[in-house]
């Protein structure tokens, strides 16, 4: 997932903790060669690589997550879409993408893409469109977290993707909750208790280089506000997908946008710029 992972699980025998550590990195290392848009081996890349020249096999797996990502883009109103990585790509290399790469147009995204779920095959009906689940693969990885913590009966655990994706079940060692707190100056005071919880953080700004990474199809462009949003549910992929809409979506529709989702709670807060 190109971030660091760290595991916490107490209340059970060490054996059994690094068992369920050991699935969880396993699990996570099979997703990574379906949705890794990077890995010329990952099946994502081989989907982006051939679905424009015409039908292409998809595994059902990868057919879960896409027909996911087609919910979550009706669900938002588009403010999330999994179908514009090169888009997303340029955005990586170049905080002002080349105006020759605009992404599909589409309203649904019946429109770009077509599967045929009897003989496992799709293809693109679009150019420009390509898969990236950038904004959601931590969310996928974290339920296929709590699964494995579910079926292995882990009653306190603590998993991080860089601070930014977190799955929590039961309570911290030394405390009825775990605690979640923000690392701005207006915001010190306010602490979230999370106990089966998924917490997803998104800042319209990336990394040390404070690359811009989210765009608003919608306007057709990137959004260069200073925001964060914060977002606090029981499904780590509704945390991710609402988080990052909230950033790209205009203030007058984040009321709208939550409703749509089962979430505890919400935040949009101006972003900390460190020059």
């Amino acid at each position: 997932m190109n971030t660091s992972l760290d595991i916490i699980i107490h209340g059970v025998s060490h054996e059994c903790a690094e068992a369920s550590a050991s699935a969880i990195v396993s699990e996570i290392k099979k997703l990574q060669m379906v949705i890794d848009r990077y890995n010329s081996e990952a099946e994502t890349y081989r989907i982006n690589r051939d679905a424009q020249h015409g039908t292409t096999a998809v595994s059902p797996l990868l057919t879960k997550y896409i027909l996911q990502g087609m919910d979550y883009f009706r669900q938002t109103e588009g403010y999330f879409n999994i179908f514009g990585g090169e888009i997303y790509a340029s955005l990586k290399h170049n905080n002002n993408p080349s105006p020759k790469i605009v992404g599909p147009r589409f309203r649904h995204p019946e429109e770009i893409i077509e599967i045929n779920h009897n003989e496992g095959r799709l293809r693109f009906l679009q150019k420009g469109v390509s898969l990236d689940f950038g904004g959601i693969g931590k969310g996928i990885a974290l339920d296929m977290a709590a699964e494995i913590l579910n079926q292995m009966e882990i009653p306190h655990a603590f998993i991080s993707f860089g601070g930014s994706s977190i799955l929590t079940r039961g309570r911290h060692p030394h405390g009825p909750y775990w605690p979640f707190s923000f690392q701005d100056n207006t915001l010190d005071a306010e602490v979230w208790k999370l106990n089966n919880d998924a917490i997803s953080v998104s800042a319209a700004h990336s990394g040390r280089a404070q690359k811009l990474h989210i765009w608003n199809y919608q306007q057709s462009q990137p959004i260069r506000q200073n925001i964060m949003a914060c977002v606090q549910a029981e499904c780590a992929a509704d945390a991710e997908v609402l988080s990052t809409s909230l950033i790209a979506a205009p203030l007058d529709r984040h009321q709208h946008l939550t409703q749509q989702f089962h979430i505890k709670q919400w935040k949009v807060f101006k972003q900390k710029i460190n020059r």
